[in-house]
C-alpha cells in the first residue's frame, strides 16, 4: 500500500512588474487638455471637427494599443495552460 502523497506548494505568485503607461496615459491627457484649452483661447471655429478628430484618434489608439496587449497576455496564458 503506498502512502498518499502531500500537496505540492503553489509557486509564489510574482509581484506586478512596473511600468510607465500609467505616466504615458496622465501625459496624453493632459496634451490633449492643454489643446483644447489653446483652441479654445484663440476662439477657433475649428474646435468642434478638432475635438472629434482627437476623440476618435484616442479611442483608436486605446483599441489597437489594448487589443494587441490584451491580446498577447491571452495568448500567453493559454499557451501556459496548454503546455504540461
Amino acid at each position: 500500500m503506498t502512502l498518499p502523497q502531500p500537496p505540492l506548494k503553489p509557486p509564489p505568485i510574482e509581484p506586478p512588474r512596473r511600468s510607465i503607461l500609467s505616466l504615458l496615459l496622465a501625459a496624453m491627457l493632459a496634451f490633449f487638455v492643454l489643446g483644447i484649452l489653446t483652441f479654445l483661447s484663440m476662439g477657433y471655429g475649428a474646435i468642434v471637427i478638432g475635438v472629434i478628430t482627437a476623440v476618435f484618434g484616442l479611442i483608436g489608439f486605446h483599441y489597437i494599443v489594448w487589443g494587441w496587449w490584451l491580446g498577447r497576455i491571452l495568448r500567453e496564458e493559454a499557451e501556459a495552460e496548454d503546455a504540461p
